[in-house]
C-alpha cells in the first residue's frame, strides 16, 4: 500500500495535471465556431449559354411573289395587209398548163394599199404586189418588172426582182410613184421580164400584166 507520503506526492502532481487539462480545454471551446442549427441554402453562381453552342436552323418557307412575272417581249416582225385580188382581176386565176412553162406567174394579191387605194395629188405612193412563181424555172436577181403600159406616174421604167424565187416560193416587188395632179382613176401596168428579154405576166394564159390602180379625189 502507499504510504502517506507517497499520496502526498501524487496530489501535488495531479492537481497541477488537472488545471492545466481545463484551461486548455476552455481556450478550446473558445476558439470553435458557434454551430446554428439554421442552414442558408448554398448560393447557384447564374448560368449562361453556351456561346460555342450554335443556334438550332429552323427551315425557311418560300414565299411566292404576289408580283407577275414579267410578260415576254414579242419579237418584232414585218406584217402585211394583204388583199386578195378579186375574180376577173387581171393577174388572177392560172390554167394548169402554165405550171409546165419555164416562166409561169401567180398573182396572189396586193400588199399594203389594195387597188384603187385613195391618194392624194402628187402624193408620193408604192404599189406592192405578191407574185408567186409557178413555173419551171428560178426567177433570179437578173429578171426585172417593167413598165408595160398606162400611166407612168414618174415612176421608174424598171425595177430588179428582190430575191431569187426559185418555183413555188412567192415575192413581194414594189413600184415607187407620184400621184399626177388630175383627180380621178388612174392606172399603171406592169410586166415580168426575163433575162433574155422575153416577158411573161399573170392570169388564166400568163399574159396579162399586174396593174397598180390609185383614185386621185
Amino acid at each position: 500500500m502507499p504510504t502517506l507520503q507517497s499520496r502526498r506526492v501524487l496530489t501535488s502532481i495531479a492537481l497541477p495535471l488537472s488545471m492545466l487539462l481545463a484551461c486548455n480545454l476552455t481556450g478550446a471551446l473558445r476558439r470553435s465556431p458557434t454551430l446554428t442549427t439554421s442552414t442558408q441554402p448554398p448560393v447557384v453562381a447564374p448560368t449562361r449559354p453556351d456561346t460555342d453552342t450554335p443556334a438550332p436552323i429552323v427551315p425557311m418557307t418560300p414565299t411566292l411573289s404576289e408580283t407577275p412575272a414579267a410578260s415576254e417581249t414579242p419579237i418584232e416582225t414585218a406584217t402585211w395587209s394583204l388583199t386578195r385580188a378579186p375574180y376577173g382581176t387581171p393577174g388572177t386565176n392560172p390554167a394548169s398548163p402554165l405550171e409546165e412553162q419555164c416562166n409561169a406567174a401567180y398573182f396572189v394579191g396586193y400588199v399594203g394599199s389594195a387597188d384603187g387605194a385613195v391618194v392624194g395629188i402628187t402624193e408620193t405612193f408604192k404599189k406592192t404586189w405578191d407574185v408567186r412563181n409557178i413555173g419551171t424555172c428560178t426567177w433570179t436577181r437578173e429578171y426585172r418588172l417593167v413598165f408595160f403600159g398606162g400611166e407612168h406616174m414618174s415612176g421608174p421604167n424598171w425595177v430588179p426582182f428582190p430575191q431569187v424565187v426559185v418555183p413555188g416560193d412567192h415575192m413581194f416587188i414594189s413600184v415607187t410613184m407620184i400621184a399626177p395632179y388630175e383627180g380621178g382613176a388612174h392606172s399603171s401596168y406592169w410586166m415580168l421580164q426575163a433575162p433574155d428579154g422575153s416577158q411573161f405576166g399573170v392570169g388564166e394564159h400568163g399574159n396579162k400584166p399586174l396593174r397598180g390602180s390609185i383614185f386621185v379625189p
